[in-house]
């Protein structure tokens, strides 16, 4: 059996709980399927540059395509009534 050889400090389970809260808000939370469209774009658009990077390709953030089909995103959810 594994046996972990770290331990949990008071701080920590501090950290998770404000985490899990903001979680909770999170999930909660009711976005604009433009907001929604627009956040899904950014995370993409990190997301890519994080993996491209680790490959070695040097552009910046900023220099990623703005108008690419590849880029297009859409929400996931419809408009509410």
């Amino acid at each position: 059996m594994f046996t972990p050889t770290y331990h949990i400090t008071d701080q920590m389970l501090e950290w998770l709980s404000e985490i899990a809260q903001i979680k909770a808000m999170v999930d909660h939370a009711i976005l604009l399927p433009a907001r929604e469209a627009h956040l899904r774009r950014a995370t993409m658009i990190k997301m890519t540059h994080s993996s491209t990077s680790i490959e070695g390709n040097t552009l910046e953030e900023y220099q990623y395509p703005t108008n690419s089909n590849l880029l297009r995103v859409t929400s996931s959810r419809s408009t509410p009534a």
